[in-house]
């Protein structure tokens, strides 16, 4: 498996999903991310269970990393920004997975290529603050720079250390810190 051909698919997918949600109704959100959800375990358990799904089993091979469950990765990519866009405001909810694709990726990418500092498991201090800076010059064009600036810092202090898949936590940290920022810092 090559890491910047899956962290640049992890990026795209990101993007893809994060304007989805930006610009779509809701419900067809829901609809193509339940229906996402719902054939992304389906195409799981038939690998699982020893079938070759054409192009998805490819995929699968190819941009996954060795887990336990294939397509691990991109199902709780896809759960949880279906959690965060029946939960947060929209654009809320568009900014973290916008967050979580960036920052993840740019943090990983660099911390391969530049990372000399490892500060906690592996990640550098190099790849953090890389992620953290692309973040926030991606989503200050959307939330005030002020707001960007800090959820930025808290998305990549949550991506550095978090205990469980950071796919989960990135985006749920990030939305509640732009909601807790904008109450305290109402300048949006």
């Amino acid at each position: 498996m090559n890491e910047l051909i899956r962290q640049l698919s992890h990026l795209g997918f990101g993007i893809l999903i994060a304007a989805l949600i930006y610009l779509a109704p809701h419900y067809i959100v829901v609809a193509i991310l339940s229906t996402s959800v719902f054939l992304g375990f389906l195409f799981s358990d038939a690998i699982i269970r020893g079938y070759s799904i054409p192009l998805i089993s490819v995929i699968v091979g190819h941009l996954e990393r060795e887990v336990e469950y294939p397509g691990k990765g991109t199902l709780v990519f896809l759960l949880t920004a279906l959690f965060v866009t029946a939960v947060f405001p929209y654009p809320v909810a568009a900014v973290s997975i916008l967050v979580l694709a960036v920052l993840d990726s740019v943090s990983t990418i660099a911390g391969i290529a530049c990372g000399r500092h490892i500060i906690y498991k592996n990640k550098s201090a190099e790849g953090t603050i890389a992620g953290i800076v692309a973040a926030f010059v991606v989503i200050q064009f959307f939330i005030h720079p002020w707001i960007a600036l800090f959820t930025s810092c808290i998305a990549g202090i949550t991506e550095l250390y978090s205990p469980v898949d950071d796919n989960m936590t990135i985006p749920l940290i990030t939305a509640l810190a732009i909601t807790i920022l904008t109450i305290f810092l109402p300048v949006i």
